[in-house]
């Protein structure tokens, strides 16, 4: 089940809101993680059974190694921590990376794989970092292991199961533990208004843009080569499909979360107005970046051990983090491909302290979202020959405009054009929302990004016709997308 799709929203949502919202009027708090555990496992039912059985097992596996963690020595609980993020590394790797090692080594031996294709479960790979992470902050003391249905119930939390973003337990537990009663109807307000942006960025911009990315990316898979023209309209045109879609997933379960009286961490910060590289990380899918940093990069040695180690741990890191998007050499490439811009920046920063592109903003966050279009084309192709087929195109090696209709440009340049404006000129869902506090600030947290006074939302009439319209016209496409790009890692 996805949150973009109608038996979700005209169904299990409702149903999930009118129960739980039972259960906060009747006072009956002891059954608050009973019933979201019920509703989250319903959702998870949804997508399969066999998804359920692998989930129970995971978190009955954490949860006995974090009670060994609390109970053994000060000896012992290194070896506990190893043993618990190993289980987790060892059931992310057997189901996202078993079938891509048995095909690169049957490569290799000049044969096929003999396995069948595996299935990546809903949401291993969030459910199986979040336990990492929480395990790490109990062995460090700076978490409480949460009774049995409590740890069970924010474990499987179904907003942020599917994709994120990564969570601090506590922090969830502690907010549920305290009810959020008094202020639902605020909640219900600010939830709702956030996955009714969500769904119309996802189904009306993010879809919509699909269309010609699709048919540029699957007509380079055949073609002999693409021009000029059609390989920058389907490299921008996925460009902005995943930001709108990423952005529309990151509303959405903010929204559903809200609605329940969670407030989650912000995971998506207008990245393409970002004026480099690192900052473009800080802003993009930021708790996964800053799981990858502290639990990979610093572990590493950071930039601790001089210039050598910093661009190898930064290389290393990134590499990992495109592996973890998908067991594919497009993905390892693309990782890849950021560990060096990441690192080149450094590098560059390093020799030319004032910058060598200038100090307008501008000019540097154009220059970084055009390293960004680079990028995303070994991220979307299918295969490295097809990456290679539209950079061919990108740089004119295979003509200007030779595919005459093969899309419609007229109209594609509209969608673009629309989405540039959204996405560099156009305030986010955070500062629109800001009044309301839309996400959990966290230390350190710095979005750098001001307020619109005069596009601030508020729940009055010309708010709630503004989001009423919005809903009408993503009910109207929502049969039409597929699900979020995001939710198939």
């Amino acid at each position: 089940m996805s949150f973009n799709s109608t038996g979700f929203l005209l169904l299990f949502l409702p149903v999930a809101v009118i129960l739980f919202r039972i259960i906060q009027l009747r006072g009956w708090q002891s059954l608050v993680f009973p019933s979201l555990l019920m509703i989250s496992l319903s959702f998870v039912i949804c997508s399969g059974v066999r998804n359920v059985l692998i989930l129970l097992g995971s978190v009955a596996a954490n949860f006995i190694l974090l009670s060994l963690l609390i109970r053994v020595g000060e000896k012992r609980k290194l070896l506990v921590l190893w043993l618990l993020v190993g289980t987790n590394c060892l059931l992310l790797g057997y189901y996202k990376y078993v079938g891509f090692f048995l095909d690169n080594l049957a490569l290799l031996w000049g044969g096929q794989a003999s396995l069948a294709a595996i299935v990546l479960p809903l949401g291993i790979s969030f459910y199986s970092f979040n336990q990492i992470a929480y395990g790490v902050s109990i062995y460090r003391g700076r978490a409480n292991r949460l009774p049995f249905v409590q740890y069970f119930a924010v474990t499987t939390f179904f907003p942020y199961l599917v994709a994120g973003p990564l969570v601090d337990f506590d922090n969830i537990a502690h907010q549920l533990n305290d009810g959020r009663g008094s202020v639902w109807s605020r909640d219900l307000a600010m939830g709702l208004s956030l996955v009714v942006v969500g769904l119309f960025k996802k189904v009306v911009l993010g879809d919509s843009l699909a269309v010609y990315a699709d048919h540029v990316f699957s007509f380079a898979a055949t073609a002999p080569g693409v021009d000029f023209v059609h390989a920058w309209v389907g490299a921008l045109s996925y460009t902005f499909q995943i930001y709108f879609d990423f952005s529309g997933y990151t509303d959405m379960a903010m929204g559903v979360a809200r609605i329940f009286g969670v407030v989650l961490p912000p995971n998506f910060n207008s990245p393409y107005k970002a004026a480099n590289i690192g900052e473009f990380w800080r802003r993009w899918h930021i708790s996964l970046s800053k799981f990858f940093r502290d639990y990979l990069y610093i572990p590493l040695g950071g930039n601790r051990r001089g210039m050598v180690r910093l661009h190898t741990n930064l290389l290393m890191t990134m590499v990992l983090c495109g592996l973890w998007h998908g067991a594919g050499w497009t993905f390892v490439l693309w990782g890849g491909l950021h560990g060096l811009y990441l690192s080149g920046h450094r590098l560059l920063s390093s020799l030319f302290p004032q910058g060598i592109i200038g100090r307008v903003r501008g000019v540097r966050v154009a220059v970084t979202f055009v390293f960004l279009v680079v990028s995303w084309v070994i991220f979307r192709a299918e295969s490295i020959g097809v990456a290679a087929k539209i950079y061919q195109g990108m740089i004119g090696s295979s003509g200007f405009l030779e595919l005459s209709g093969v899309i419609k440009l007229s109209s594609c340049w509209q969608w673009l054009a629309g989405a540039a404006i959204l996405s560099f000129g156009m305030p986010n869902s955070q500062q629109i929302f800001s009044d309301h506090n839309p996400s959990l600030i966290y230390r350190g947290y710095n979005d750098n990004l001001s307020r619109p006074q005069k596009l601030l939302w508020k729940p009055k009439f010309a708010g709630v016709l503004v989001v009423y319209c919005l809903w009408l016209v993503a009910l109207y496409h929502i049969d039409r997308g597929g699900s979020f790009i995001y939710a198939q890692f």
